[in-house]
């Protein structure tokens, strides 16, 4: 029973921590929020979506104990003290994410289509202010959709049970981080731009029809999804961010 608590409480307690971020850090992070974008309390509907999908993740949770109780997919547990087998954990772990990079932008697309937008993502879409709450804020219909990844690792490629359990963690921690309001990564250097940030997110909450990605910035800047301003603007926080006379 593993993954059906593991998925949606790992979930609820990241919500937690972020929605809670200056207080467990300290009051001196609210430099690093986004100016006009973190909401300052969630909505009661925001609420009651996110427990409707943890149940919902719970039951993909069930999914995988029952795959890797009874040997389904392509689950391993035992793992050869050999180089080529302790090289394949790490790079299991990233071709998982890179799949999930894919499937969340084109989903993601899919999503913004006339009909999906107008009976199911608009749900995600109230939330015009993010906050850790509004994170699995969505109908669950979508939620079906976001944590159908955790099932397509397993089924195509051989992955262990841990490390499949740390790339849904992250999945999760990267989800609640781009709608917390925080942009935790304004030092890194230029070089890890094509990755994406929680302004990224924040500006796709703001405009709508922009910035789709989750993990690399590859896809929006290929099918030119990236706001206009993403560039200049992202670079203009990074700036308020690093010229705080509280920086750490």
């Amino acid at each position: 029973m593993f993954f059906t608590f593991f998925i949606p409480i790992t979930a609820l307690l990241f919500i937690i921590f972020f929605y809670y971020f200056d207080i467990i850090m300290g009051q001196k992070v609210n430099r690093l929020a986004i100016p006009g974008r973190k909401a300052s309390k969630n909505t009661h509907k925001e609420w009651v979506l996110t427990v409707i999908n943890l149940f919902v993740f719970g039951g993909f949770g069930a999914i995988l104990d029952v795959a890797t109780t009874f040997g389904y997919g392509k689950f391993y547990s035992n793992t050869p003290l050999e180089i080529i087998s302790i090289m394949y954990l790490p790079a299991s772990l990233l071709i998982a994410l890179f799949i999930h990079d894919v499937y969340f932008y084109a989903s993601h697309r899919l999503l913004h289509l006339p009909l999906m937008l107008k009976y199911i993502h608009m749900h995600h879409h109230q939330s015009h202010t993010v906050n850790a709450w509004s994170a699995f804020s969505f109908h669950p219909v979508e939620g079906f959709i976001q944590i159908f990844i955790v099932l397509i690792p397993p089924l195509v490629m051989p992955i262990h049970p841990l490390v499949h359990a740390i790339f849904i963690a992250f999945l999760l921690f990267m989800t609640v981080y781009g709608h917390s309001g925080y942009e935790l990564r304004a030092n890194k250097p230029p070089i890890f731009n094509i990755f994406n940030t929680s302004f990224h997110h924040s500006q796709h909450h703001e405009f709508g029809n922009f910035n789709f990605g989750i993990y690399l910035n590859v896809w929006d800047r290929f099918f030119k999804t990236n706001h206009p301003t993403y560039v200049d603007a992202y670079q203009s926080l990074k700036d308020k961010i690093n010229g705080s006379k509280d920086a750490v």
